[in-house]
């Protein structure tokens, strides 16, 4: 049975780069996230990279509800 072998450096940069967005989103578990966040003290271009996913992410928060009136829910199935 072979071992498996570790990734490499840029595997590994990679893997974490692709978690940037879930990340900014606040959607990684908790142990992805601390991991991230390591990465991004150590590699300036990730770390701006993430500075530029949380702004827009904070473009995607609504100061509104979503919910619309019952009465609308309504009329549309009627």
């Amino acid at each position: 049975m072979s071992e498996l072998s570790e990734p490499t450096t840029e595997e590994r940069h990679d893997a974490l780069r692709s978690l940037l967005g879930a990340w900014a989103l606040g959607a990684c578990p908790s142990r992805d996230a601390a991991e991230v966040e390591r990465h991004l003290r150590a590699c300036r271009e990730c770390a701006e990279e993430a500075a530029r996913l949380r702004e827009a992410a904070g473009w995607l928060a609504l100061d509104e509800p979503l919910d619309q009136p019952g009465s609308l829910r309504q009329q549309v199935l009627d």
